[in-house]
């Protein structure tokens, strides 16, 4: 029988770099959320909803790794706080994997960050017919530049980064990072 005593319940852009850093510990379960999370305000409470009802069935304490200002239709810290589970106080999964400061700074000049997690999820919702690339341009179309924050887990392929352009018409730079802080935050939630 299993001893799991503590859950994870994660957006699915933290994906990747969650497999890299996550300790492999018995006593950990984790819960990836759908990508319509990001679209949906109603999707993502009914999807935390379920997950941390799941983990409370089992006996589990449970963390969020989410931003803790994304749509919801409730607060989130309001969700996390009424039934006892931790949140990272983190207002999105930029500042997650960077932090407050670091964040600001990159955003400055009409400029959007962006992860591998984010295209892959957008490239998703578009082919999955659950965005149109219309939605693409218009939630992206107002920004100068998109800032691809590689954290150098898989190659950055010309291909991907092209096809992203082509669905955005965005220019794209590329900036490595670390995933210094993002281990930070993790070792808090599951502390």
């Amino acid at each position: 029988m299993e001893n799991i005593k503590r859950h994870l319940i994660y957006c699915p852009v933290f994906r990747r770099e969650l497999q890299a850093v996550l300790p492999k510990a018995a006593d950990l379960s984790i819960h990836e959320l759908d990508y319509d999370v990001h679209h949906h305000p109603g999707s993502m409470l009914s999807q935390l909803n379920r997950a941390i009802a799941g983990s409370q069935e089992k006996g589990c304490s449970f963390s969020l790794l989410v931003g803790r200002d994304c749509e919801c239709g409730v607060p989130i810290p309001e969700l996390a706080d009424t039934h006892q589970g931790r949140l990272a106080d983190h207002m999105n999964c930029f500042e997650i994997f960077l932090g407050r400061e670091k964040m600001l700074a990159l955003q400055q000049n009409r400029t959007v960050l962006m992860t591998p997690g984010w295209i892959e999820m957008i490239t998703s919702l578009v082919a999955d017919g659950r965005w149109t690339v219309e939605d693409a341009r218009i939630s992206l179309g107002w920004y100068d530049r998109i800032l691809l924050l590689d954290t150098q887990l898989a190659p950055l392929e010309d291909e991907l980064i092209m096809e992203f352009y082509d669905l955005v018409q965005v220019p794209i730079e590329i900036m490595p990072i670390d995933l210094d802080h993002f281990q930070g935050v993790i070792d808090h939630l599951l502390s």
